[in-house]
């Protein structure tokens, strides 16, 4: 019928521009049309950015997408990654392919908004390139950039969602942890409010980091077979279908027969990587320093509602006895202890000032859980998220911004 089509003219497209994957799809769905991933990974093994493949056109006219969410030692320097006019010669392909080639979005677009959510608050000359694009470019209706985008558009679900038990109500407040490609960030999101930006913490123990320290260590002590970080990948995967297993057998890039991996030796990539609550790096201590910088009311509910999103997150679902939420939570446990784990290490300054660093949270770390937004899937719960902030808007009136 007629509002049925008015409806459709005027849907909000939502937009994820993920560190490794694009998603892409309609306001008010409960998943993207269509994902496009990296051909060849972000950056794998010191190699070229990634690229998107635009469907049907061949590599020739094949986007090339420079993520900007990558952090680096030198502060500042995601600014520098690229021009706004760079920018735009990157965006503009991509969005129209999107637009024209995925969605079939037909003009006139000047009723249509379009939702971008991102993985961090956006560099000012990608922010610019972003608007005259859409705006200009593309003549669409409105744009909006969802600042700090996993966490914000996350918060719309969670204020959504029912409570996880019936007897304990609403959660005052969450902590939202979404481990992604490269990075892994953490933040407290208070109910009826918003997210708590003196709480966000990034740490670069991202998926690819665990890989990284699984090529490391397995080089180490199983005489350089792990030469790739897809090789890593394939033994993370049968570590996570053997999880008791002491060794796993694995076929590698490089060797003819299959490879005899310790399970041993990945576990300890992982506790480098996710557990160790000495080294700022590691999750657990980006974790711990989040919780310690939220107000002292919202410090239990917090802890006891630790929700994990992100790709890599569903890639450590299974590692292994528990997954990652059971080991998580023992971390959390140990490092709130105040106890060091050996006693040679009492006279070692740094092991000592760690020890001691996240004691203040002792009383409620017992209380800690972590779970995942079940039913909705851990790595597409942001453009979720965003789907809803997108249908919420389609009945008020556009703005460009």
């Amino acid at each position: 019928d007629k509002r049925s089509a008015q409806t459709i003219m005027n849907q909000t497209v939502v937009v994820e521009l993920g560190s490794s994957r694009i998603k892409c799809g309609y306001a008010g769905e409960s998943r993207p049309r269509r994902v496009l991933f990296s051909r060849g990974g972000i950056g794998r093994d010191g190699g070229e950015p990634w690229t998107v493949e635009l469907d049907g056109l061949g590599d020739s006219t094949a986007c090339k997408w420079t993520s900007p969410f990558r952090y680096s030692e030198s502060p500042g320097s995601v600014d520098a990654i690229k021009s706004a006019y760079e920018w735009e010669k990157t965006l503009y392909p991509l969005l129209l392919h999107i637009l024209t080639s995925i969605l079939f979005v037909q003009r006139p677009m000047r009723h249509r908004m379009l939702v971008i959510v991102n993985d961090i608050f956006l560099p000012t000359n990608l922010r610019d390139a972003l608007h005259k694009v859409a705006l200009e470019y593309l003549s669409l209706g409105g744009l909006w950039i969802a600042n700090g985008g996993p966490f914000e558009s996350i918060h719309y679900l969670l204020e959504g969602m029912p409570p996880r038990s019936p007897n304990t109500g609403r959660a005052k407040a969450h902590t939202i942890v979404d481990i992604g490609t490269t990075e892994s960030r953490v933040v407290v999101s208070v109910t009826g409010s918003s997210i708590l930006e003196s709480t966000h913490r990034v740490t670069i123990s991202g998926y690819e980091s665990f890989l990284s320290n699984v090529k490391e260590l397995c080089n180490g002590a199983e005489h350089n077979w792990v030469t790739s970080l897809d090789d890593a990948n394939k033994a993370v995967l049968a570590w996570s279908s053997s999880r008791h297993a002491e060794t796993v057998s694995v076929q590698l890039e490089e060797k003819k027969e299959p490879a005899q991996i310790r399970t041993e030796t990945m576990f300890e990539a992982f506790h480098r990587t996710y557990l160790d609550f000495t080294s700022p790096s590691s999750l657990v201590f980006a974790l711990l320093s989040c919780l310690l910088d939220c107000p002292v009311d919202y410090r239990r509910s917090a802890l006891q509602n630790i929700v994990l999103i992100g790709g890599g997150s569903v890639a450590l679902r299974g590692i292994g006895d528990g997954g990652i939420t059971s080991h998580l939570q023992r971390a959390i446990r140990q490092a709130c202890s105040g106890i060091e784990q050996e006693e040679e290490k009492k006279d070692d300054g740094p092991s000592a000032i760690a020890s001691f660093r996240f004691q203040s949270l002792g009383k409620v770390a017992n209380d800690a859980e972590i779970y995942y937004p079940d039913p909705l899937a851990a790595d597409l719960a942001v453009w979720i998220g965003g789907s809803v902030m997108g249908a919420l808007r389609q009945s008020q009136k556009y703005h460009k911004k």
